[in-house]
């Protein structure tokens, strides 16, 4: 809902040529968008969206896309423990469950064009950004499958018309962290121009290792997430007047570092310490800057050789390009063609139980690899009477492996979970928009999108060794009609009023993370639809810009993590309410320089009849063996019937301002930034000891430099006063008793956690050539 504010487009740098869509600055200092895949003005398009320009996200230091959050309301992004989805990401509490690997999200990223629905591929789009819009609510029609929550749509930089280039680094105090970016960009000839970005970080890591190291579980780094990555891309265009225009990008990313759990901690213990009580295991119980994570030591690789001395390690290579082409087929008809190709290649091993207690230790080897290819072609018409149009059809191709090897205890070794999974995946839509202009000032729009998909399991294999076993299905097919209608009136270029009706749907798929194979293996889709209006206006000679939307939602078969005789699946439970309102503001004061921004959002999530899996430990009544109506099937469970959905806050928002202006013959800029977000659950069983409690973050940057941009120096300072908090959360294994059983009886399981990173403080330098 909030759109970039005017200093926000009007600032913008010019790393990017004029036609690099998201970084164009219209006459009255709006930023273009391209919410309906075609360019329109953010206060003219009738969408909740946030956009922020990437010289914007450069000024206040945001250099990952985890950190929108505390631009936009209602978004939770960040690091989850132990999924090999790399992360969890929810607008208005719609995100889908994440424990199944080879599952979609149900809110996608569209990078440069390219859909992609997996969390992995935010680090993909973290250096040269452009523009970042982040669209709220069902966007079905012009983006596809996996997005009832909403979409992160992604523009990297593109290539300059004359030479310029930067070079940026900066050091981060309390994590020893080296970032280094840049990029160099121009012509190559009048018609093509060429420019390659890239960026390295090493890190030592924000937290302590409490494990002694005479332990032999001790890991090799004592201070964690011990990471290493680096990344480039290259982007060519070509564009010589005429009909035609071609843009490629070619980007590549790697990252590895200490193992997917290493950074997992103690956030609640119920018996005041770790399980099992022991004085020789530290003891600490709680989110902060502290782990007893071990590795897993060098006795699993008699029953797996990967594991091989045991030492924690992950690695994460990812591959993407896209190729976008437009041809003006008549004077006021464009043709374009988006290929797209992701590939990502993952593996890890770890020890998975927050603990280097001997009797507790246990390790886990995950491998995914996933290939995925694109292509949409659409048929856009700009002309000046009543009626245009956008049709278009949608191709992809995926290909995925998923293999989980879970064992516990080094001496006495016992298999935990041992599986593989390889899925193939087709889908086939059509989707198509006409825009009636009714009178000059209210359009009418109308469209849907048609989508069919298949998914196939060619081989499943369970146990130790692995074994080929059959499922009752390993083939699913899912059709889905997804229509959108939109009324929206412009009485002038600075106020825009609107209501739509949308519908949007997430993928159904395998229970990948399930070692049955009866029909209960497939899942069906998740389907969002409701209503929404806005208003968006531009006031004050242009000084405040306001936006409020108001909406409602109903969620069906909805998909979440249930128990089903003792199990976790990913099964279609229950239909959910989600509504809630968002307003915000971006105020140009009369002081030259000085800008407020602030935005509140309020979100009403909640679970319709709903049989959930029980936390470890939790005892009768609450928890006891029941039908479950969604599955037919008998098995413990609780009833969160009318409770809050997971990652699903209430209250957020966020107030800051920024103030630029000359001092002695140099330019001073200074922003300030606070976020605030009510409490919300954690994990799917809505454990009480994995709630998040309410928190605010603060953040400042204090910048000074050449007036023409050519040098900068920044102290960037984030999460200032040190808050400590998490987005998702789970029992930790091998703790807990008596679940399902008598009150007395019951032991409720330790809860652990990747905690977000706390204060950041760095030190940034910045030299840029040219333009």
């Amino acid at each position: 809902m909030l759109v970039a504010a005017p200093a926000w487009a009007q600032d913008a740098q010019t790393d990017t040529a004029p036609q690099a869509t998201g970084n164009e600055v219209p006459s009255d200092g709006d930023i273009i968008v391209t919410a309906r895949k075609r360019s329109e003005t953010s206060i003219a398009v009738p969408v909740v969206i946030t956009a922020v320009g990437g010289a914007e996200l450069e000024r206040r230091g945001v250099n990952s896309l985890d950190g929108l959050a505390r631009l936009v309301p209602a978004l939770i992004i960040g690091d989850a423990s132990g999924s090999l989805q790399g992360g969890n990401v929810a607008i208005r509490g719609i995100g889908g469950a994440d424990n199944n690997p080879l599952g979609d999200q149900a809110v996608s990223f569209n990078i440069d064009g390219v859909q992609i629905a997996r969390s992995t591929v935010r680090r993909m789009s973290e250096m040269d950004i452009a523009q970042v819009e982040v669209l709220k609510g069902p966007q079905a029609l012009f983006f596809g499958k996996n997005s009832p929550g909403g979409i992160i749509s992604v523009r990297s930089a593109d290539p300059t018309d004359s030479f310029a280039a930067k070079l940026s680094t900066g050091y981060e105090f309390n994590a020893n962290e080296w970032r280094t970016d840049g990029f160099v960009s121009g012509p190559i000839t009048d018609s093509l121009g060429v420019r390659f970005a890239a960026s390295t970080s090493q890190m030592d890591g924000w937290l302590t290792r409490l494990v002694p190291d005479g332990s032999p579980y001790a890991p090799r780094h004592k201070t964690g997430p011990h990471t290493s990555d680096y990344a480039g891309r290259l982007t060519l265009l070509y564009d010589d007047g005429g009909p035609f225009n071609a843009r490629l990008k070619l980007s590549y990313h790697h990252v590895q570092g200490d193992g997917n759990y290493s950074g997992q901690q103690f956030i609640d213990c119920p018996l005041g310490a770790p399980q099992p009580l022991s004085a020789a295991i530290v003891n600490d119980c709680k989110a902060d800057g502290r782990t007893t994570t071990g590795d897993s030591g060098p006795t699993f690789a008699a029953v797996l050789p990967q594991f091989g001395d045991g030492r924690g390690r992950n690695k994460q290579n990812q591959m993407l390009g896209s190729l976008e082409m437009n041809y003006d087929v008549l004077e006021n008809v464009t043709l374009t063609s988006v290929t797209g190709y992701y590939d990502t290649f993952f593996n890890n091993v770890s020890n998975f139980t927050t603990t280097y207690a001997p009797s507790r230790v246990s390790a886990v080897y995950f491998r995914l690899d996933i290939r995925e290819f694109n292509q949409e072609l659409r048929l856009t018409s700009d002309f000046d009477g009543p009626v245009n149009f956008t049709f278009g059809g949608f191709y992809q191709n995926s290909k995925a492996e998923d293999e989980i090897r879970a064992y516990l205890f080094p001496v006495g070794t016992v298999t935990g979970t041992s599986l593989l999974f390889k899925q193939r995946g087709e889908t086939y839509s059509a989707f198509g928009q006409l825009r009636w202009q009714i009178v000059p000032t209210v359009e009418f729009a109308a469209g849907g999108r048609y989508s069919s998909e298949t998914k196939k399991l060619p081989y499943v294999a369970l146990g130790q060794p692995l074994v080929q076993v059959n499922p009752a299905v390993n083939e699913a097919k899912f059709d889905d009609f997804s229509p959108e209608a939109t009324l929206s009136w412009r009485p002038n270029s600075r106020f825009t009023l609107f209501g739509a009706y949308k519908r949007g749907f997430l993928s159904g798929g395998f229970n990948t993370s399930s070692t049955t194979f009866g029909p209960e293996i497939v899942y069906q889709p998740e389907t969002v639809k409701g209503f929404e209006v806005g208003a968006k206006a531009l006031v004050l000679d242009d000084r405040l810009r306001t936006n409020l939307s108001l909406y409602r939602y109903k969620i069906s078969d909805l998909q979440v993590s249930t128990a089903v005789n003792t199990l976790i699946q990913l099964r279609n439970a229950t239909s959910s309410t989600v509504k809630g309102a968002e307003f915000d503001f971006n105020y140009r004061t009369p002081l030259e320089g000085f800008n407020i921004n602030g935005a509140v959002a309020y979100t009403h999530a909640r679970y319709g009849a709903y049989f959930a899996t029980c936390w470890g430990g939790q005892p009768q009544p609450a928890c006891q063996v029941r039908l479950n109506p969604s599955t037919g099937v008998s098995g413990l469970s609780q009833d969160l019937s009318g409770a809050q959905l997971v990652r699903a806050p209430d209250w957020s928002g966020n107030l800051g301002f920024s103030y630029d202006t000359p001092v002695g013959g140099l330019k001073l800029g200074v922003t300030g930034n606070m976020t605030f977000t009510s409490g919300f659950f954690t994990d799917a069983a809505n454990k009480p000891g994995g709630r998040q409690d309410a928190y605010q973050l603060f953040d400042a940057t204090l910048r000074i430099g050449d007036p023409d941009d050519r040098w900068e120096l920044a102290l960037i300072g984030k999460n200032l006063t040190n808050k400590y908090y998490y987005t998702r959360s789970l029992d930790n294994p091998l703790s807990g008793a008596g679940t399902g059983g008598p009150a007395a009886n019951a032991i409720t399981s330790d809860t652990a956690s990747i905690v977000a990173r706390p204060r950041e403080i760095m030190l940034r330098a910045t030299i840029r050539f040219g333009q």
